[in-house]
């Protein structure tokens, strides 16, 4: 998506630019301004995550265990499918099996 792009630009530079303008310009007043735009972008970009993750109800799937990372690609676990973390896990002992 061209708008991950244009923050992905953005947000490091504006962290970069005040920092140049504060020791190589020896300026202070543009700093404010970038130091706000830095700050505006970094709300976009999780105004947009906040869709994203509605959108795609991410986090709902990754805390009920429906997704998984496969050859590093999330992938959506099917109905009557088993994950690769509850094949691979060990019953868990109880309290009282501890003692």
């Amino acid at each position: 998506m061209l708008m991950h792009r244009v923050i992905a630009v953005i947000m490091p530079t504006s962290m970069f630019v005040p920092w140049f303008l504060n020791t190589e310009l020896k300026t202070s007043k543009a700093v404010f301004w970038v130091e706000a735009a830095g700050i505006c972008v970094f709300g976009v970009y999780w105004f947009l995550k906040g869709i994203e993750i509605n959108r795609t109800a991410a986090d709902e799937k990754a805390a009920t265990g429906r997704l998984r990372l496969r050859s590093g690609t999330v992938e959506e676990i099917g109905v009557g499918e088993v994950s690769d973390h509850q094949t691979n896990s060990r019953p868990r002992m109880t309290r009282s099996e501890h003692h």
